[in-house]
């Protein structure tokens, strides 16, 4: 009888084991992409769409801009906040907020607006309706399909053209990696544990993909310096290098310079000279930690490729201040951030 229940228990042991090594494998099968349609037109993102409670969550500047809104990004004592605005609607968030502003209305939503690896995403479905959209969800192709106001749903034949940079928040600016900046020499300041600090302006420009500029057409719709404009006319001037309604020497609003960058990955948008990008701050000014480690070049004003001084932490202040504090701007400047610190400024040499 006892051998019985030994090799009873031995049994469902081994039926336990398997069921549970069963539910491991299903929790970790890749789930299947979340596709968004607008208006009859698949939606691109530069992070993906993901489900939270039962609801789809995707980038705020993504889906506010393609719905046609003016958006905007802050941050104050309150919090971090998103707003979006389209003719006589004002909508805003607060992230981790269950509650959404629509004009003077205040709305329940869940999830709430949430960061996520250092991008801003909002429920789907309530910013949608919330632009007196209709939203369906087909559960078997795990698809999105929004319709907007007096729109069928066929696909307009027009596409919107995204900003890869634009897109991204002044969190993103904080991570490791080298940025276009302004520095602002006048604020460096001896802190009481030692260290130092400066002031910084980040920087970004509209970065856009090949196939997009290709296919552009007349009534497509393109993302710069945080606007989305509608192209009206399109002249190819040289071999890379095109202007979008008249180019930036024209003088109007929704006028853009693009030029191929190098190796033909991208397009970018460009000053009307050609060769610069045209810059776009990204946030506040940012107070940052200089590191003791840090490393100063400097070949402004001198020869192309040649850097002409050097200073480290020891001297950087007072070499700063040395020059004008305009000197220090964007286009001509760029940081190292390793660990959150200022670890190196590098001074390109401009003509």
């Amino acid at each position: 009888m006892k051998r019985f229940v030994k090799c009873a228990g031995m049994f469902m042991l081994c039926v336990m084991l398997a069921a549970s090594s069963i539910t491991v494998f299903a929790a970790d099968t890749p789930q299947k992409e979340i596709k968004v349609f607008l208006d009859g037109t698949q939606m691109s993102f530069d992070v993906n769409p993901i489900i939270e409670s039962d609801r789809t969550m995707v980038p705020f500047r993504a889906i506010f801009e393609a719905l046609g809104c003016t958006v905007d990004y802050s941050k104050d004592a309150d919090g971090q906040h998103v707003t979006a605005v389209k003719e006589d609607k004002r909508i805003e968030l607060k992230i981790n907020s269950p509650e959404m502003k629509v004009n003077d209305a205040v709305i329940s939503i869940e999830p709430c607006a949430r960061i996520i690896k250092d991008r801003t995403l909002v429920p789907l479905r309530a910013v949608s309706e919330a632009l007196d959209c209709t939203v369906d969800w087909d559960g078997a192709t795990r698809t999105v399909t929004i319709t907007s106001p007096g729109n069928n749903g066929e696909a307009s034949g027009h596409q919107a053209i995204v900003s890869h940079w634009g897109n991204f928040e002044a969190s993103r600016f904080m991570q490791e990696g080298e940025y276009d900046v302004k520095l602002y020499p006048e604020t460096i300041t001896e802190n009481a544990d030692g260290t130092q600090t400066m002031k910084v302006q980040f920087y970004a420009y509209d970065i856009y993909d090949v196939d997009d500029i290709a296919k552009m057409s007349v009534g497509d719709t393109i993302q710069y310096c945080r606007k989305v404009i509608t192209v009206d006319s399109i002249e190819k001037l040289r071999d890379g290098y095109i202007l979008i309604n008249g180019g930036l020497e024209s003088g109007k609003d929704n006028a853009i310079d693009i030029e191929l960058t190098e190796g033909g990955v991208s397009w970018r948008s460009t000053t009307p000279a050609g060769g610069y990008p045209n810059y776009f701050s990204v946030g506040e000014p940012q107070v940052l930690k200089v590191s003791k480690e840090l490393k100063l070049t400097d070949a402004y004003g001198g020869e192309p490729g040649k850097t002409d001084n050097k200073a480290d932490y020891s001297n950087y202040r007072t070499y700063m201040q040395s020059n004008s504090p305009d000197s220090w701007s964007v286009g001509n400047t760029r940081i190292l951030l390793i660990t959150y610190e200022i670890a190196e400024i590098n001074r390109i040499w401009v003509p």
